[in-house]
């Protein structure tokens, strides 16, 4: 690898909006839905710097915490988590 490259696996801004958003989509997520969670990852997919755009599995986990502790800021349930975080490990 590069000097300025990163060896983690992310989901980038392209895997989020082809894969990601459409796999959630077949589960039954909202475009509202699909639009807070990217609004969400924001500062993740769109990182000033090319080699840190994307989320990596530390996003992730941080995230679905967040999630998990704040349910009366968002709209997701419990098992729309889940399937957040396994769509988006999946595509790490």
């Amino acid at each position: 690898m590069g000097l300025f490259s990163s060896d983690k696996p992310r989901v980038s801004t392209l895997e989020f909006k082809n894969k990601v958003r459409p796999a959630l989509s077949a589960k039954g997520f909202t475009h509202k839905e699909l639009e807070q969670l990217e609004g969400l990852l924001v500062g993740s997919l769109y990182e000033a710097r090319d080699e840190e755009k994307g989320i990596d599995s530390g996003e992730v986990e941080q995230i679905v915490g967040w999630l998990r502790a704040n349910a009366s800021h968002h709209t997701f349930s419990p098992k729309q988590i889940d399937e957040i975080e396994a769509t988006l490990r999946k595509h790490l």
